[in-house]
């Protein structure tokens, strides 16, 4: 009751909205965006406050105030810590370590929560690849090459990429703090023998509208050789 009258809800997606839905006031003390994935850019934040601010809408603050995603080599997530039970609803069969542990470095996963997990995975530190800073109206920007030297080239699979939200007082960075988001594995396999005696990899994006930060693909290159694109 304390807030009667200063709040009023309007049912209409950001991109819908109108300055007569807000009786002809286009300026917002707050916007909060409230979703994002375990790549940040996945739910058209970058977009949406664009969009916004094209049509005229201003705020004196955004939440969160921008995005940080990094990325950084690993080896897959392990199969193990499946039960045998949880190996046969997934189809996987009973006796299927080895088969669970070819589909894990096969396919995009979270991985929540099991911190001393994900950096024991890590061949290589990560590196800064997407930024968004919504308290200005410069564009995201997303690197693409980025290159790694690898601690244990034979145990290379594919790529690690975690997201620091940035706040006025404070980062929330998931690969430090256990959340739903966790870090997300892409799967960007090379030929062994290349990895083995390359010892680095590279790490190429391809972003074909600079303004759409959300539509990208990923591909591993080394030596030479490039792994499969993985589209998102």
């Amino acid at each position: 009751r304390r807030y009667a009258g200063r709040w009023r809800v309007i049912p209409k997606l950001s991109t819908e909205l109108t300055v007569e839905d807000v009786d002809g006031d286009p300026h917002f003390d707050v916007l909060v965006l409230e979703a994002y994935d375990t790549i940040a850019s996945q739910e058209h934040v970058v977009e949406t406050v664009t969009d916004l601010r094209q049509r005229g809408f201003s705020f004196d603050a955004v939440i969160s105030r921008g995005f940080e995603t990094w990325v950084g080599p690993t080896s897959a997530p392990p199969a193990e810590p499946l039960t045998r039970a949880e190996r046969v609803l997934l189809g996987w069969g009973a006796r299927s370590v080895d088969r669970a542990q070819r589909q894990f470095r096969q396919r995009r996963s979270t991985l929540h929560g099991d911190l001393g997990l994900i950096e024991g995975l890590r061949l290589a530190p990560p590196k800064l690849w997407q930024t968004a800073d919504f308290e200005t109206t410069e564009p995201a920007r997303t690197e693409s090459m980025l290159s790694f030297d690898l601690s244990d080239p034979g145990s290379y699979d594919g790529f690690l990429l975690h997201n620091r939200f940035l706040f006025r007082k404070g980062v929330l960075d998931t690969s430090a703090t256990s959340t739903h988001w966790g870090v997300y594995f892409t799967p960007l396999p090379l030929p062994q023998a290349t990895i083995n005696d390359a010892g680095y990899v590279n790490l190429r994006t391809t972003v074909v509208d600079a303004s759409r930060p959300s539509s990208f693909s990923l591909q591993a290159e080394a030596a030479g050789t490039t792994s499969v694109v993985q589209s998102f």
